[in-house]
Order: C-alpha cells, then sequence, then structure tokens
C-alpha cells in the first residue's frame, strides 16, 4: 500500500489518537472518584439494613416486653386472688389446692421477672446501639455512617470528573474521525482488520522495535524499510500492523 504524505499524516494521526482514546477510556474507567462513590454507596446500603434490622429486633423485644409484663401481671393478680381466698376458707382440700397453686404461680412469677429483667437489659442495648455509631464486620474500623448527603456530594465528585474525560474523548474521537476521513479505503480496511484483532491497527517503529508487539526487528528487516519507495506503508513481520516511521 501507498499513500502520499497528506495521507501518512492521517494514519499517523489516526494512530496516535487511537492510543490516546484506549487511554483516556481506561482512566475513566478506574477513576478513583468512581471507586469512592461505590464505597459511599455499598456502605450506605449496609447502613440503611443495619438500621433496619435493628429497628426489627428492637420492634420484637419491645413485643416480648409487653408479653411477658402482660403474663407476669395475670400470675400476680392469680397468686393475690388465691392469698385471699386462702384467709377466708377453711375447707382442707380447697385451701391444699389453693396452696398448690400459689406455689406455681410463685415460682412461675419469679421465672418470668427475671425473663423481664434479661428483656428488659435486651432492650436497653439495642437503644443504646441504635443511639451511637456501631461498628461491625461489615464496616471498617472506625468508620462512621453514611448519609444521602455523602452518597450526593460523592456522585457529583464523579460526575465531574467523568465528564471532563468524556469531553477529552469526545474531541480525540472527533481527531479520529478527521483522520479516518483523510485515508483511502485500502488503508483503512487493513488498519480496521488489525484493530480489530489485536488492538492495534497501526504502530510506531521506535529505533528498532516495532510499538504494536515490542519486537525487536532484525537488520535485513530494517534494511528493506528503508530502501522501500517513498509513501509505501510496510507491515510489521511479528504482529502484521501497519508500521510507522514518521513521527516516531
Amino acid at each position: 500500500m501507498r499513500c502520499t504524505d497528506e495521507q501518512l499524516d492521517a494514519l499517523t494521526s489516526l494512530a496516535r489518537n487511537q492510543e490516546d482514546l484506549a487511554v483516556l477510556e481506561a482512566r475513566q474507567a478506574a477513576l478513583p472518584e468512581r471507586e469512592n462513590l461505590h464505597r459511599l454507596e455499598e456502605q450506605a446500603r449496609h447502613d440503611r439494613e443495619q438500621a433496619a434490622q435493628q429497628r426489627i429486633t428492637h420492634h420484637r423485644e419491645e413485643r416480648e416486653v409487653q408479653r411477658l409484663q402482660q403474663e407476669l401481671d395475670k400470675l400476680t393478680s392469680r397468686a393475690a386472688d388465691d392469698r385471699m381466698t386462702l384467709e377466708s376458707t377453711t375447707d382442707v382440700e380447697t385451701r391444699k389446692d389453693l396452696t398448690h397453686d400459689l406455689r406455681s404461680t410463685d415460682k412461675r412469677v419469679m421465672e418470668l421477672r427475671r425473663r423481664l429483667d434479661r428483656a428488659h437489659q435486651t432492650t436497653a442495648i439495642f437503644q443504646h446501639s441504635a443511639a451511637s455509631t456501631p461498628v461491625d464486620e461489615g464496616t471498617p474500623s472506625g468508620a462512621t455512617p453514611v448519609d444521602e448527603a455523602d452518597v450526593q456530594v460523592a456522585r457529583e465528585q464523579w460526575e465531574r470528573a467523568h465528564n471532563a474525560l468524556d469531553a477529552d474523548i469526545r474531541s480525540t474521537q472527533h481527531r479520529i474521525e478527521a483522520a479516518r476521513s483523510k485515508l483511502p479505503a485500502e488503508v483503512l480496511d487493513a488498519y480496521d482488520e488489525q484493530l480489530a484483532d489485536h488492538g492495534v491497527g497501526a504502530a510506531f517503529l521506535r529505533g528498532t522495535t516495532c510499538q504494536g508487539c515490542y519486537m525487536e526487528l532484525d537488520p535485513l528487516t530494517l534494511k528493506t524499510f528503508r530502501e522501500a519507495p517513498k509513501g509505501e506503508i510496510r507491515r510489521c513481520p511479528e504482529c502484521n500492523v501497519l508500521l510507522l516511521t514518521r513521527g516516531a
């Protein structure tokens, strides 16, 4: 393939800008602002789930306290009734039954009071935990809860960085299109084929090394390149990309 000086300049521009585009797109995909936003979104999600779980547990404990208190109130009232009846009856069998029931009731009351104390302690722990900033296995040590304002700030920082690179990417793409418009179909077809197969359409020869495959070319190949007719585009014998010497 042969090109005019203007076409060789266009191919050189195309290769340079294609390389720049790959770098810009890689930078955009790996923005630290994006990673920070993702981290904060995940932490905010974790905080919401943890808060919801705490509320569920707290409500469950409160219901348990209410249930135990209701049962304790009933048994306490029953024990009081048994004692009043004992004071007013003289029937032996009735007193025997009441005494047995009163012992069982008192024993049950003591057990319920212990359980109620434990339930109150558990509820107090959850109340204290909800009012503090808990750190667990899902949150890095020393981390504070993340709210939507934190996430919004991080999102704005990412959008600014992303948009700045996006402008550079669009500008580079325009230069690529401008360079492509100056190249003949034969050159573009060869370039696009290599770009699709190897990710590099054209590469520079710097010294004796092809920048497409980073292989050093042998002296005989270099000699044929130097003796090639003006404007002829050669290929790298190792990776087959279009090899450029101008602007290298």
